[in-house]
């Protein structure tokens, strides 16, 4: 398993594997999500060099994204990886 810098490039994977990760763990009924502006800020992230892409055999099979608190410091948002990617 390959885990690297994801780039605009990618963009498209990370985007669908953000729908599987929606798909899989769903926000309470109460929470309203809107998948435009979830994607907006996604690509935002990427733009941003705070996504990482997991692949095995050069395919997308997880993602972690990170929004900056500091100049040199960033906490992690979101982290998923495929149910057939996982414990690799």
């Amino acid at each position: 398993m390959v885990i690297r810098r994801a780039t605009p490039e990618d963009l498209a994977s990370v985007e669908e594997l953000y729908r599987a990760f929606l798909a899989e763990v769903p926000e309470p009924s109460h929470i309203v999500v809107d998948l435009d502006e979830e994607l907006r800020e996604v690509a935002d992230i990427v733009r941003a060099g705070l996504a990482f892409l997991a692949e095995e055999d050069d395919a997308p099979v997880g993602f972690a994204l990170a929004s900056r608190v500091a100049p040199t410091i960033a906490k992690l948002t979101d982290l998923y990886v495929i149910p057939e990617g996982r414990r690799a």
